[in-house]
């Protein structure tokens, strides 16, 4: 895995510019003035940020100065010059950029073809490194999977766009069928397990990481909960509800308002009985939000009024923890 750290000093000047990105960035952001594009289109060249931990192949050996050197390639050469070596060394990344480090003994290797193929859970990574995981979801994010196991935790990388799927070309990653698909997967793996005592068997592939799987995660341990937790008062059984919480975090613009919003909207949906059609009406006559969703979404303006700010990636950042109670 390629490391910037290890650039040589020439390379290193070459990037001053770049790297001068992030100081230009936050002055204007504090000036309160708009950033310049050609700053911008700068910055997202930076090597450290587009390199960092791709697969890289060394080349060959460098002398002191970073030039190719007769005497190291010598040296080298029982190694077949694509071994690690102790001093300068040229590599190339996957995209086919050539850089000079200071000792590709240093690099991470690549232990496992599993590291190239971006896998729904970082877990079954045969080695789980920084680099390995980093690598990872840089490789799912290019093919717009942007959601990505650890266990039980799920990591969420903002696309900034709608994704569209490339068989229909429909927009339908939040899409009620797809909903309904995540819900029945679940209800399907419960189903066999009461049967048969063991996890589903189906040879049909089980889905992807998703938002819809945390919420229903967390929904089916709600009611599994009344059903297996019971107490007695005054001679009456009563369900002993377990509550469930999902806690979700990021850094400004990272997605966490429209990610609540996702899981809310399947919440009401795989919740709905036979009146959600029924409209509520408030005491004077007038229709109310019917939906879940809705309700709780319709708070959003009021929370919004406690502060605000403006951050590098959002212009209109809540200055708050929010807490909603369902």
């Amino acid at each position: 895995f390629f490391d910037p750290s290890l650039l040589l000093n020439t390379e290193k000047e070459n990037n001053k510019n770049t790297n001068s990105f992030h100081k230009q960035l936050s002055s204007s952001s504090r000036l309160g003035s708009k950033t310049d594009l050609s700053i911008l289109a700068q910055g997202t060249d930076d090597t450290y940020s587009k390199h960092l931990f791709m697969p890289c192949t060394i080349i060959k050996a460098l002398d002191e100065s970073g030039e190719s050197s007769s005497s190291n390639n010598k040296k080298n050469k029982k190694n077949n010059s694509t071994e690690p070596f102790a001093g300068p060394t040229l590599v190339k990344t996957l995209d086919g950029s050539l850089h000079k480090l200071t000792d590709s003994t240093k690099l991470i290797p690549l232990v496992s073809p599993d590291d190239y193929v971006g896998m729904d859970d970082v877990l079954h990574l045969p080695s789980v490194t920084e680099a390995s995981l980093l690598h990872s979801l840089r490789l799912r994010y290019q093919r717009n999977d942007i959601y990505t196991s650890a266990g039980p935790i799920l990591m969420a990388i903002n696309p900034y766009q709608r994704i569209q799927d490339p068989g229909t070309g429909e927009f339908s990653l939040y899409s009620d069928a797809t909903m309904m698909a995540y819900r029945e997967e679940r209800s399907a793996g419960q189903n066999q397990k009461s049967t048969t005592g063991s996890s589903s068997s189906s040879n049909d592939e089980p889905l992807p990481p998703h938002l819809f799987q945390v919420a229903d995660r967390a929904f089916t341990a709600l009611c599994q909960s009344a059903k297996s937790n019971v107490e007695t008062t005054l001679g009456n059984i009563v369900p002993k509800v377990q509550n469930q919480s999902i806690i979700i975090s990021g850094e400004s613009g990272s997605g966490k308002t429209e990610s609540t919003k996702y899981i809310m909207q399947y919440l009401a949906r795989i919740t709905q009985g036979s009146a959600s059609g029924q409209q509520l009406l408030s005491p004077d006559g007038k229709v109310l939000a019917a939906s879940l969703e809705e309700r709780v979404l319709s708070s959003n303006p009021l929370l919004e009024t406690f502060g605000n700010a403006r951050t590098l990636k959002n212009d209109n950042s809540s200055r708050f923890g929010k807490f909603i109670h369902i």
